[in-house]
């Protein structure tokens, strides 16, 4: 590819038409919610949507919660990088959505929370609710600043609008429908969201596919550029393209995410029942397995569309996040409208993920905060001060995504490192509480917050002080084929690769050096841990910690801890009574009508539990 002969394409006049109308369309939805609710405005329908919610739509909601589109444009980048050892992904999300069909979704439904952090006050203390409430208030607005920074960023590049601009109108559409419509507009525009996203990830491989010259052309590309790594021996700690620490890493994010998240459980508990709930996670599954094969597709795709012209070091774009907008417009250019569909898919995405947040965000503040603070408050007051905290949230998130755009890392790592260092500890906590009945308040907050602590330093090492090469060397990125005017290489190699330059003429050559032995000082060889491992260290380090201090200050026992609050691993009434008694570890038996609430699967399917 020749990076001095691609002149700068715009959307065409369909292409906008097509965004328009999408846009539109999701500001029609929250005006149409607020207005057909107004006599309805209590605090169950604005955050549960009634408690009525069909499980198919529901399930097609959770799926673009956190399909974002950080899925559409990062996951694709990642791909194109360390190759396809990222479909073990799919693998862990498929664990962590039975975890929650088996074990969690009964437990939510019994006890009916308001906030995921309502059952951390019923099983250990007010401040172990509070501090966890925080971590999770700052973690949401990293994400959701995030999930508006990408599709600014794709707006940006297809568009002639500059990136703040971008910036602002995502946070001011998403904020806008998600404030007067509450929980079922957010509902319900994911569910269209969902539509757009599939029929724009869909487009784009096939169109990409064509472009390369077919799946056969595909697979050479990628064996060429040794991008098959799912099935590479690679258990080294720090290496970001280990086939085991994806799977892991997978699994305990997405069991995080579907299990333990306020968007989530606000989702099961919009279901009528148990069976509801469990009915709309196998909604959920299909279509979520069918995004992150789109996204790694789309990802190999895009490895063959630049094979031998590294788009970020021949010059030709900025950040590698950039490449799945730019093949948009190579591939899509010649079918009106397709571009614009995709775009509106990246926008689907994050609208979807920004609004399911917002909305939960906001029920934790005023359950966790302002309802704690004044006890008294009426529901009316706690909805408008919950409108009140949508539109703050907005303009906070306009502002974290305006710095994200000042950092030069990619999107996944940032993502994956932020989210494991705040994350883990948060899944350590909740895991510490719900299956080991030994933990007291004092080991789950000292755990968590060690973690924190640990984890939080390892990534802002391993974002910006470390400066040693890493031990595994990446699939190698080349621009031997493609001719270059040298003042269009940019000096910023990030990403911890190191390479070397040799010229002539006008061709430049980026060859990956063989892995080099370097000596690690303590806090470079903690820097340079990969961060798909991060919430494996931080949940590992939160349950080792808070059980040594549980211990060490006097345990709970597990006689009496009230049963609704813990989940035994193993409890089919298929099994014998001793057996199941062993996993309750000395926790009393729930009393028949709430054990009978676990399994409300009738006319569905069998007891799964």
């Amino acid at each position: 590819m020749d990076s001095t002969d691609n002149a700068k394409k715009w959307f065409g006049a369909v292409d906008f038409t097509v965004f328009a109308i999408f846009l539109s369309l999701s500001t029609f939805i929250g005006v149409f919610f607020a207005f057909r609710d107004r006599k309805n405005n209590t605090t169950a329908n604005y955050y549960f949507a009634g408690r009525k919610s069909n499980p198919i739509i529901v399930g097609l909601s959770m799926c673009v919660t956190y399909m974002s589109s950080f899925s559409l444009v990062g996951i694709p980048a990642e791909v194109y990088l360390v190759g396809t050892s990222h479909i073990l992904i799919a693998v862990g999300i498929t664990f962590a959505a039975l975890t929650a069909i088996v074990y969690l979704i009964p437990t939510y439904h019994r006890l009916q929370l308001h906030s995921i952090f309502e059952y951390l006050e019923l099983r250990f203390n007010v401040a172990t609710r509070r501090v966890c409430s925080i971590i999770a208030c700052i973690t949401m607005v990293f994400y959701m600043g995030l999930n508006v920074y990408l599709p600014a960023l794709t707006v940006s590049a297809v568009a002639p609008i500059s990136l703040v601009w971008s910036i602002v109108l995502t946070a001011v559409i998403c904020t806008f429908y998600t404030a007067l419509g509450g929980m079922k507009a957010v509902i319900w525009t994911d569910v269209i969201q969902s539509v757009v996203m599939l029929i724009g990830a869909i487009s784009l491989f096939f169109r990409g596919l064509m472009a390369v010259g077919g799946f056969a052309a595909l697979n050479s590309a990628l064996s060429r550029g040794e991008r098959h790594t799912v099935t590479r021996p690679d258990f080294d700690i720090t290496s970001r393209a280990s086939p085991l620490t994806k799977y892991i890493g997978g699994w305990l994010r997405f069991t995080y995410f579907i299990g333990f998240t306020q968007p989530m459980v606000q989702r099961f508990q919009s279901c009528s029942s148990v069976a509801q709930a469990r009915c709309s996670m196998f909604v959920y599954l299909p279509p979520t397995l069918l995004m992150v094969s789109l996204a790694i597709g789309n990802g190999a795709m895009m490895y063959a569309f630049f094979e031998g012209c590294d788009p970020v070091k021949s010059g030709l774009l900025k950040s590698i996040d950039q490449g799945i907008p730019y093949i948009i417009l190579e591939v899509l250019h010649d079918l009106p409208g397709l571009a614009g569909l995709f775009v509106a898919a990246i926008f689907s995405a994050s609208l979807s993920t920004v609004s399911s947040n917002i909305n939960s965000l906001s029920i934790v503040v005023v359950e966790d905060f302002v309802a704690f603070k004044w006890p008294q408050i009426t529901d009316r007051t706690k909805l408008l001060v919950g409108k009140f905290i949508v539109a703050a949230i907005g303009l906070i998130l306009l502002i974290v995504a305006y710095a994200y755009s000042l950092l030069k890392v990619t999107v996944v790592r940032l993502f994956l490192s932020l989210m494991g260092a705040m994350n883990g500890p948060m899944l350590g906590i909740f895991l510490l509480g719900f299956f080991i009945p030994w933990t007291n308040a004092a080991g789950a907050l000292t755990g968590g917050l060690f973690s924190l602590v640990v984890v939080v330093w390892m990534t802002f090492g391993n974002l910006f002080l470390l400066n040693v090469p890493s031990r595994v060397v990446l699939p190698p990125r080349s621009i031997n084929a493609c001719v270059i005017d040298n003042s269009t290489m940019i000096d910023s190699f990030n990403d911890t690769e190191v390479y070397t330059i040799a010229t002539n003429d006008n061709l430049t050559i980026f060859t990956t050096p063989e892995p080099v032995t370097v000596e690690y000082t303590f806090d470079q060889m903690m820097y340079s841990i990969s961060f798909n491992n991060y919430i494996a260290l931080a949940t590992s380090m939160t349950i080792i910690v808070g059980l040594i201090v549980s211990f060490a200050t006097g345990r709970t026992h597990p006689s009496q801890l009230d049963p609704k609050l813990f989940i035994p691993i193993v409890d089919s009434k298929l099994l014998p009574y001793k057996v199941r008694k062993f996993f309750r570890f000395g926790v009393p038996e729930l009393k028949e009508t709430e054990a009978n609430n676990n399994s409300e699967m009738d006319n569905f399917l069998p007891n799964l539990g």
